[in-house]
């Protein structure tokens, strides 16, 4: 199973933070969002889509995953904003293939085996309401930082 971590539109709330990284470099306590979701699997490599400028000019290539590619390997879709914690661990794992998990209208997560993805992204950004459409969607409690003081409100428990 290969992670990817997304961006969806709302990386606007977390302006001006995300002008020039995206949200996953975003640090809640002592490690990156990116840092987090990655000790969920350390054994699974995490790849990323961002919006298309982040991708040509911030981000290691060899880490970029492109929508267009014709991979048909198991995906898990991450988005960016989740504040993950080991909770999530077994619950991600056990996602069913070619579901959504969604908090607050906002998808967490997506296990896909599809070979393009491409029509599911628009600028590097994830178009949750075509994935809605196409796919099983379900409700998840999960924290995803939507504004700054999301960051600051958490701190305190995840430097703990």
């Amino acid at each position: 199973m290969k992670i990817v971590l997304f961006e969806d539109s709302q990386f606007s709330n977390l302006l001006p933070l995300s002008y020039f990284r995206p949200v996953w470099e975003l640090r809640c306590g002592i490690n990156r969002l990116f840092e987090k979701i990655q000790n969920l699997s350390p054994a699974n490599p995490v790849h990323y889509i961002a919006r298309q400028y982040l991708m040509e000019y911030y981000l290691d290539s060899s880490r970029c995953f492109f929508p267009s590619s014709p991979e048909g390997t198991d995906l898990l879709l991450l988005n960016g904003r989740l504040l993950a914690g080991s909770s999530q661990r077994q619950l991600l794992e056990d996602i069913p293939q070619n579901s959504v998990f969604t908090y607050d209208n906002a998808v967490v997560a997506w296990r896909t085996n599809k070979k393009n993805l491409e029509s599911y992204f628009e600028q590097g950004l994830l178009l949750s309401d075509r994935v809605l459409n196409d796919f099983n969607d379900q409700s998840m409690t999960v924290t995803l930082i939507r504004y700054p003081w999301d960051l600051i409100e958490h701190n305190g428990s995840e430097i703990i």
